[in-house]
């Protein structure tokens, strides 16, 4: 195949992929519930507890230097 219809085929197979998800129905993800209540050791305020965040969004990032 030459390289001009390799390319074609992969946008056509794009194109199909992404109508795909865009005809498919999303489904939600089922309502979590609440977080159970902890306190963490802060970097620079002393001891932080999810407490003080109550009814603000908080996002928690897990990360490992490895």
């Amino acid at each position: 195949m030459s390289g001009q219809m390799v390319k074609t085929r992969a946008v056509l197979l794009l194109l199909t992929m992404v109508g795909l998800a865009v005809m498919l129905p999303a489904r939600a993800a089922p309502a979590p519930g609440l977080a159970p209540m902890f306190t963490l050791e802060g970097l620079s305020r002393g001891a932080v507890s999810l407490a003080a965040y109550k009814g603000s969004p908080v996002i928690l990032l897990f990360w490992a230097p490895w």
